[in-house]
């Protein structure tokens, strides 16, 4: 026996399952801390994944807000532009006077018009006359129009753009024979030449 008068073994025995019991206490003590730190580092990627999704949502909601915004300024814009296309378009046609409406199509709609290729047919489908307009090679803008006025396949006038300048070929026969020559004042066609 030793001098505490335990045996050794037992001595032994009680200081293994004191340091056993400290051992599991240090391991629970460790896991607990573990798991405290582990739930604090998904605390803070919780808050700040939360943050990255608000501050997401946020700069989607800015640039929607901003995108609606600048669609509703270009809808107005577009708007003020179709306004003042139908004033002028008005005016222009006030300043046309007593005119036939095929007049009124050619002057407006065609003269001075890129028409993008060489020939445009028919582009009065569905009216009574039909117009053809051409566009020579090299050339910005219409540079020819004929005209069917009862759409029975012969030409009844040729139109010539030439810069600021109309003329108009008549064949008052309706056979394609042009005999009356006029050029636009900027009011009324009157013959060339007078």
């Amino acid at each position: 026996m030793s001098e505490s008068g335990l045996p050794s073994h037992i001595k032994a025995a009680l200081v293994l399952a004191v340091l056993g019991a400290v051992g599991w206490g240090a391991l629970r003590w460790n896991e607990a801390r573990e798991a405290e730190e582990a739930e604090e580092r998904a605390r803070v990627a919780a808050e700040i994944e939360a943050e990255r999704a608000a501050q997401i949502r946020a700069a989607r909601e800015a640039r929607e807000k901003r995108d609606a915004a600048d669609a509703a300024a270009r809808a107005e814009e577009q708007e003020a532009e179709r306004r003042a296309a139908r004033e002028a378009r008005a005016e222009a046609e006030a300043a046309l006077g007593d005119v036939r409406d095929v007049d009124r199509l050619l002057l407006l709609d065609w003269a001075g018009r890129d028409i993008g290729g060489t020939k445009n047919r028919d582009v009065t489908r569905g009216r009574p006359y039909r117009v053809d307009v051409y566009q020579d090679d090299g050339k910005q803008t219409a540079t020819e129009a004929r005209v069917d006025l009862d759409r029975d396949d012969r030409w009844d006038e040729r139109w010539f753009f030439e810069g600021d300048r109309v003329r108009r070929e008549r064949a008052p026969k309706d056979d394609e024979n042009y005999t009356v020559f006029e050029v636009w004042d900027g009011e009324r066609f009157k013959r060339e030449g007078s």
